[in-house]
């Protein structure tokens, strides 16, 4: 048997299995439309490729080694291991994708640091057929490789498949651009093999993006430290509570709650509290990771660049809000967390930003709602208890929730909800779950404000409600799902709300855009207190702040971003895109204005290139700060910033 016809059958083998485990991921579909399988031809160019360079390789490398007999069979061996890990790899691939809409690949398994965390997720998608599937179809493959059929013993046969590979490539890449647009606005055309070794070649090679062009100086200004900006004083407001509860809503997207302006009814409690509160209208997650989330809601910093997010490695953080009021206003002060504390090391991270107690589902008593952690009643019961016994003594808590996360459970006394679109339809399965989480979220956290009225300390104690990021459902991008892989409204705007039935009688509403970066600021200066040295961000309730929110993602290659007034911007790295959305008339992200607005087009994308640079300098700055061993010493970025 010839070497070649050798290493061009499991080639062919590999590219019949890619195309049918992207089928099996973008499923439905129907090759007998035109649209659909124009479609399929320009989703599968990657694939065809990829099986491509691995029979070319593997050719080579047993002509090589040809009269070489032991090293010849260790070369074929290898060949066949690695065809065969390339299917298993494409069958767990088909699960991650119809979970995630984007290729399992390293940035996607180092946010997993324990595999027993996720277990709910993974059996909540995944089924019998899929088990089985992954597990018959590479050994299928092995048994096909061992008929080796005649027909590719013949030379017609590689004529035949490179015009095949050549007029596929060629379709493909034509109707790539004919087809719907929906498609173009998805991963799904990844080849998940080739996703996973490129995202680790960048990861060793500490690759580190680049966004060219010059920006104004002034540019920089957003990036001031909080505290060297001027805020007026808020006499309006009355003197500022003694106590301060942060709640944070793990994955819940403003774009499904009422108070938020959804069309479900998901949060009674919060609508009925909104003469009590101030409700931030344009408040955005500025990455879509919990673990990330912790930056700029405990230390009043930004993530850092998807290269060098934080916390990685020895360094210092600035002081946290939640140590300021202990130092300065003798608060108690704890971070209760209904999931694993120790997943992404946030329990490390309450500690050092000031927390003097981490409680996690083994000090809380309640029953587990996943592998992932407790119920949230299970969390504002723990809350209140050490409310109680703290003997009147001023407290500041920031409370994690997790009901919310996939798999979105609710307890089970709850009576579900049977939610509806808003033309009728049917909510799809896993909407109506997450529908469900957030109704009984809200319903606890009503719980909560009632017994802060009954113990008098409401008109005390400010409540500021929030998500960690969004999640997405596919609603009005059909290839966006979960978090972390995209910067629209669903992926990253989220609730935020102040409570406070004595500071904010009558309510109020605020269409100013900021982000959690803007959290500690805004709540230091409600509460009279001096601003870390170090935070970014501003006040959202200051004249003064810019009224924009940088974003980023990449799950599914980098993403930045920005909230500019009515305008949101993106631009992805790895794509070579940008875009342009006027959410006042298209706040559903629909309709790309880029082609309009060039002038503004550019101005937003030197805004992002000055919050890359920014970045790049305060991670900098901390790096000289370790150095130098300079212990707690402030560092000036201007420097940095400016040469």
């Amino acid at each position: 048997m010839g070497m070649r016809r050798r290493a061009f059958y499991p080639a062919v083998l590999l590219a019949v299995v890619f195309v049918a485990a992207k089928l099996a991921c973008v499923w439905p579909f129907d090759v007998r439309r035109a649209d659909d399988l124009h479609k399929l031809l320009a989703f599968t160019i990657d694939d065809i490729l990829v099986a491509t360079v691995f029979g070319v390789v593997a050719a080579l490398l047993l002509r090589a080694t040809r009269g070489r007999e032991k090293l010849n069979r260790v070369v074929w061996w290898a060949v066949l291991v690695c065809g065969t890990a390339a299917v298993v790899f494409s069958m767990i691939n088909i699960g991650v994708y119809r979970s995630m809409r984007q290729p399992l690949n390293l940035r996607i398994l180092t946010t997993i640091d324990r595999l027993g965390n996720v277990r709910s997720s993974l059996e909540a998608h995944t089924d019998r057929w899929m088990l089985l599937q992954t597990l018959c179809v590479p050994i299928a493959f092995l048994l096909a490789l061992r008929q080796r059929a005649a027909l590719f013993s013949r030379r017609p046969a590689y004529i035949v498949a490179i015009v095949f590979v050549v007029a596929w490539i060629a379709m493909g890449r034509y109707y790539g651009y004919e087809a719907k647009a929906d498609w173009r606005n998805s991963v799904a055309a990844r080849n998940p093999q080739r996703d996973m070794v490129t995202s680790v070649v960048k990861h060793v090679l500490g690759w580190h993006a680049e966004i060219s062009g010059e920006f104004p100086r002034e540019y920089l200004d957003d990036f001031r430290p909080a505290a060297a900006r001027q805020y007026p004083e808020l006499k309006e407001f009355g003197r500022p509570p003694r106590n301060v509860i942060v709640i944070v809503l793990e994955s819940t997207s403003a774009q499904y709650m009422a108070v938020c302006g959804a069309p479900w009814d998901t949060t009674p409690r919060l609508s009925a509290e909104t003469g009590n509160a101030i409700v931030f209208d344009h408040a955005y997650a500025n990455i879509g990771y919990t673990y990330c989330a912790m930056m700029p809601l405990v230390y009043s910093i930004y993530p850092g660049p998807p290269w060098a997010y934080r916390p990685e490695g020895p360094r210092a953080m600035p002081r946290g809000l939640a140590a300021a009021m202990k130092e300065e206003r003798g608060c108690r002060t704890a971070f209760f967390s209904a999931a694993d504390p120790s997943w992404g090391g946030m329990d490390s991270l309450a500690l050092k930003g000031g927390m003097q107690e981490v409680f996690g589902p083994d000090q809380m008593g309640g029953r587990h709602a996943t592998s992932w952690g407790t119920t949230d009643r299970a969390v504002v019961d723990k809350l209140i208890d050490w409310i109680d016994t703290g003997k009147g003594k001023p407290f500041f808590a920031l409370a994690w929730t997790n009901e919310t996360h996939d798999p979105y459970t609710s307890e089970s006394c709850a009576s579900p909800v049977n939610f509806t679109e808003p033309d009728g339809r049917p909510v799809g399965r896993w909407k109506i779950k997450y529908l469900n989480s957030i109704l009984q979220v809200d319903g606890q956290i009503g719980r909560l404000l009632d017994f802060l009225r009954q113990r008098g300390l409401a008109d005390d104690t400010l409540v500021v409600i929030t998500g960690d990021h969004g999640e997405a459902f596919g609603d009005w991008h059909p290839a966006v799902s979960g978090h972390g892989g995209a910067l629209f409204e669903e992926n990253l705007r989220v609730p935020l709300i102040f409570w406070n039935p004595r500071m904010f009688a009558g309510g109020r509403r605020i269409g100013r855009a900021g982000s959690h970066v803007d959290l500690n600021p805004t709540l230091a200066h409600l509460l009279g207190l001096k601003p870390q040295p170090d935070w970014q961000g501003a006040s959202l309730l200051s004249d003064t702040h810019p009224g924009r929110a940088y974003l980023e993602a990449d799950r599914a290659g980098v993403q930045f971003g920005m909230m500019n007034g009515r305008y949101k911007y993106m631009l992805c790295i790895d794509e070579g895109y940008e875009r342009l959305y006027d959410l006042q008339i298209d706040p559903h992200e629909t309709h790309d204005v880029s082609a309009d607005r060039p002038d503004l087009l550019r101005e937003l994308r030197m805004r992002v290139s000055a919050y890359v640079k920014a970045e790049d300098a305060y991670l900098a700055a901390w790096r000289l700060l370790a150095s130098n061993a300079a212990g707690g010493a402030v560092v000036e970025t201007d420097d940095l910033l400016f040469t």
